[in-house]
């Protein structure tokens, strides 16, 4: 490659002027020194990181380093016959590119980001710097241009943009299904402290259970805000991928009408995941109801499992992706298909396609919080008119499947000691007061860490147990517990949460508490709790529900 350079032209001697050997000594150093930064340039043009491409008024390529061929593909020898628009994706903004150029040929320097074409007609980012070269008279005679491929990084931003939007969410989630849970211990409370009055032979037991079961499955819904807040604990197991699609599958068809199909193409000999069974069930069930809504009268939802090894190399060019053995989920559709705009906004929480009062916009980012959640990435392919495909890709696990042992909740039996119960929430406070009074414990009640203090003061030496809520205004639940323990308090202490994160079940511990009984939960819950620590001194941080 050579680089261009404007000579600079060395004052010639008049003839009549005798030539002295200083003059020509001077005429040779300032030709040695031309050459040495004209070889300095050429050698800074061709080792630097960035493409440098120097195009004619024309808009071909006149000098190409290689940098700009590692950019594009083109080796110096075909570069030579490319033009300006060849290295652009013309047809998706050609009229911008046409402007550009029209502004360069008039001088101007401009920074701009674009894509660009390579040899193998592969689509990238570009991040450009151009500038024009002018002549003596302030013309334009060539335009130079700095080159480098950002579509890695671009790719990077966008997961980062994604990621700060679902915190966003998370946090709005996570208060929300705090809330919700201390209205649901309220609700639910009272209800199974009425039947264990009541008995199960009493004429209102039958309606009683129905309403239990339903404040239970309010509950579900607040560990589903929870686990699109990523910060529910998740209950991983190995887990088959085949039979959770079979198990949804099985409660859409019924609902899905006879002019939608439901394919399945499932390896048998597909590997175990580490997932969570909810968690992994709700992303199958997301996504075909995803495609379900894509189609407009008769179609075709296909589900697919299969084994997939990813190597470095295969990972270069999907930044989400990691090598190793995955199993691979897909979900495609023959539906009406997305644009590239739809697609660079799919995983947004609260974007939607579908008309006011249709859709929250929350299904996808819930599939997209998940999938993260468990160490996998999810890619999407989709075209207008010719349907999409989603493909959930989960690591692989060597773990063997356990059996789920069974889980029975002891029977609660009269208690004794005076328990200091803890929690601004009055129809919280006052339901689990009464349901420890109904068996025998005297309970004193505060609304706040600083009452707590003062009545653990006045009656420390009765106060067995502290029930204690984490979430309170003033002082919470961590200040109040550690202040507990200056005053050297062994006293044993439960902790509520409207929203057990993960990380407090670990914290819960490491502070010096007993257990963490997540909300909502029943009068006979709260009993088990009880008894067990008291007898104890330990609660289990996952009481069974």
């Amino acid at each position: 490659m050579t680089v261009p350079v404007q000579t600079v032209p060395v004052q010639t001697v008049p003839a009549h002027t005798e030539r002295t050997p200083r003059m020509e000594t001077r005429q040779r150093l300032l030709a040695k020194s031309h050459r040495a930064l004209a070889q300095r340039l050429e050698f800074f043009v061709r080792e630097m990181p960035l493409g440098c491409i120097i195009w004619d008024q024309d808009g071909r390529v006149i000098e190409w380093n290689p940098a700009a061929e590692r950019v594009f593909g083109w080796p110096e020898e075909e570069a030579f016959q490319q033009r300006y628009t060849d290295l652009l994706a013309a047809e998706r903004d050609g009229e911008a590119s046409e402007a550009l150029w029209r502004e360069l040929l008039g001088g101007a320097t401009i920074r701009c980001q674009s894509e660009g074409r390579t040899r193998n007609r592969g689509i990238i980012e570009c991040e450009w710097f151009h500038t024009a070269l002018l002549d003596e008279a302030g013309s334009t005679v060539a335009v130079a241009s700095m080159v480098q491929n950002i579509t890695e990084r671009k790719a990077l931003e966008r997961q980062l943009l994604q990621s700060q939007k679902l915190e966003a969410v998370a946090v709005l989630a996570s208060g929300i299904a705090h809330d919700f849970n201390n209205l649901l211990t309220s609700v639910l409370g009272n209800i199974s402290l009425a039947l264990m009055k009541l008995g199960p032979g009493h004429a209102a037991a039958s309606g009683l259970k129905d309403a239990e079961r339903a404040s239970e499955r309010a509950s579900e819904l607040t560990q589903q805000l929870l686990r699109f807040s990523r910060k529910s604990p998740a209950e991983l197991r190995p887990l088959d991928v085949n039979r959770s699609v079979r198990e949804v599958v099985s409660l859409l068809e019924p609902s899905i009408g006879p002019d939608i199909a439901i394919e399945t193409q499932l390896d048998p000999t597909v590997w175990k995941v580490e997932a969570d069974a909810g968690q992994l069930a709700q992303v199958v069930m997301n996504l075909c109801v995803n495609a379900w809504d894509s189609i407009d009268g008769k179609g075709c939802i296909r589900a697919t499992s299969a084994n997939r090894k990813f190597s470095v190399r295969s990972c270069q060019r999907r930044p989400e992706a990691r090598p190793g053995d995955f199993v691979e989920l897909s979900i495609s559709d023959d539906g009406s298909g997305m644009n590239e705009e739809t697609l660079s906004h799919l995983f947004e929480p609260f974007f939607t396609t579908k008309g006011p009062g249709e859709g929250t916009g929350l299904g996808l980012a819930m599939v997209y919080g998940i999938v993260k959640n468990h160490n996998g990435w999810i890619s999407v392919s989709s075209r207008l008119g010719g349907g999409s495909t989603f493909r959930v890709y989960l690591p692989r696990t060597e773990r063997l499947a356990e059996g789920e042992p069974e889980i029975s909740e002891p029977a609660a039996r009269p208690g004794e000691g005076t328990i200091l119960l803890v929690d601004d929430e009055d129809g919280v406070r006052k339901l689990a007061a009464e349901v420890l009074e109904h068996y025998g414990h005297r309970v004193i009640q505060a609304r706040d860490g600083e009452e707590a203090l003062e009545l653990f003061k006045e009656s420390r030496q009765e106060i067995r147990l502290v029930v204690l809520d984490l979430k309170m205004p003033k002082m919470s639940g961590w200040e109040t517990l550690e202040r507990l323990r200056r005053l050297g308090a062994h006293t044993p202490v439960i902790l509520t949460s409207g929203c057990a994160l993960e990380e407090e079940q670990g914290e819960a511990r490491s502070r010096g508490a007993h257990g963490l009984l997540p909300k909502p939960y029943r009068a006979q819950t709260l009993l088990t709790a009880v008894a067990e620590t008291l007898r104890q001194g330990q609660l289990s941080l996952e009481p069974p529900e």
